[in-house]
């Protein structure tokens, strides 16, 4: 099986940025272009959203390793935007072990808040099975007419 992360990017063109569409089709062409395999491994857990000039990325319970050509072809990606000066990034790593994490942003609106890694505290008190009777216990209920009452009464 082996040791998994959950990963999370977001790439998108800074918002003073005068020619965003450009922007964004530029480096997605030059993205794919050098790193084919990225579409290949990539295409269900990435969107290219030509709306809001954004890509963004999460895949859970992977293995994230360099070398592995998956991992590079992300790599070679994120690589294009952190040298383009008209474009911003995050991307999050989160392993196993709770001291597991990595974190990496670049750009003059870098999605501090849009892709961010949360550790939270939980309490979960755990309350006991309340002890149940055992089924051979219990005793036949017998019933019989009650002809005062008319009613049913328990033996």
């Amino acid at each position: 099986m082996g040791y998994r992360s959950n990963v999370a990017a977001v790439v998108q063109v800074n918002y003073d940025c005068p020619n965003p569409a450009d922007v964004f089709n530029r480096f997605r062409a030059e993205a794919l272009l050098a790193a084919p395999a990225f579409d290949a491994h990539w295409k269900d857990y990435s969107e290219w959203d030509e709306e809001s000039h954004r890509m963004t990325f999460f895949v859970e319970d992977v293995k994230w390793y360099e070398g592995y050509e998956h991992v590079d072809a992300f790599d070679t990606v994120w690589h294009i935007a952190q040298n383009n000066p008209d474009l911003s990034g995050g991307f999050v790593r989160v392993g196993e072990e709770p001291s597991d994490a990595a974190e990496d942003y670049f750009g003059d609106d870098a999605p501090y808040d849009s892709v961010y890694i949360s550790r939270d505290v939980h309490i979960d008190l755990y309350s006991p099975p309340q002890p149940q009777p055992d089924p051979q216990m219990r005793l036949p209920l017998e019933t019989t007419t009650g002809a005062a009452t008319g009613g049913l009464c328990l033996a």
